[in-house]
């Protein structure tokens, strides 16, 4: 008996060491109603850009297959890797790698996009210069709304692995930015694109993984402290 009473209490010693650290979370919401608004979000924000952009051929650009077909292929792609972002903030709802392996695809999505131009005549350094910083500028101020939209409904939710879930808000967010700058920018030059539209993507989609990443696991500690106080 005393052996018995040794050994439950070893056991009792053992699941409350390695439960003494546990936190609970609030439940999130289901993952496509969830898609749901962030979509709403989205087509707010290209509305948003359609009505303050330089573009002023916008009607005659959607009758171009080429044109439809890039906003086509950034939204799918936003839409992907936010639903997967959502997924990948629930633990065993999808696996890290298939994650990390969307969310790097939709980037490579992103360049090949860009190069969905026109070869046109080459503008002046300057001019290239200050319309490109521009453009860069616009594609993380169009992402940023996405992006908190998403990185609030990650907080709510139990990610194991923050820089996932960043790599995958930053793409889903800089996909929708994209497209706002693609529906915004008058300049349809594949140059212009390549080097102003897609390697920010790139750029922008970096910072999310690394600094996002840390903020939501921050995020999340904070917000569970607060429910357990």
């Amino acid at each position: 008996m005393r052996d018995d009473q040794r050994g439950a209490a070893r056991h009792r010693e053992l699941v409350d060491r390695l439960t003494q650290d546990l936190r609970p979370v609030r439940r999130g919401g289901s993952p496509w109603l969830l898609l749901v608004v962030w979509l709403l979000v989205v087509f707010a924000t290209i509305g948003v850009a359609a009505l303050v952009g330089l573009r002023d051929d916008l009607s005659s650009q959607l009758a171009r297959p080429r044109y439809v077909i890039t906003l086509a292929a950034l939204l799918a792609g936003a839409g992907l890797a936010g639903y997967v972002a959502l997924l990948a903030s629930v633990p065993g709802r999808i696996s890290l790698v298939e994650a990390r392996v969307v969310g790097a695809g939709v980037l490579v999505l992103a360049l090949i996009t860009a190069l969905l131009g026109e070869w046109t005549p080459a503008p002046t350094t300057a001019a290239f210069i200050l319309y490109g910083l521009r453009c860069t500028v616009c594609v993380a101020a169009f992402a940023l709304l996405p992006w908190l939209v998403l990185f609030r409904a990650a907080s709510r939710a139990a990610p194991l692995d923050g820089r996932t879930v960043g790599l995958c808000m930053g793409a889903a967010a800089v996909l929708v930015g994209t497209a706002c700058v693609r529906v915004a920018c008058p300049i349809d030059d594949t140059i212009h694109l390549a080097v102003w539209h897609g390697l920010p993507a790139l750029v922008w989609t970096s910072v999310s993984a690394a600094a996002g990443g840390v903020w939501l696991m921050r995020w999340l500690a904070a917000d569970q402290r607060s429910i357990t106080d």
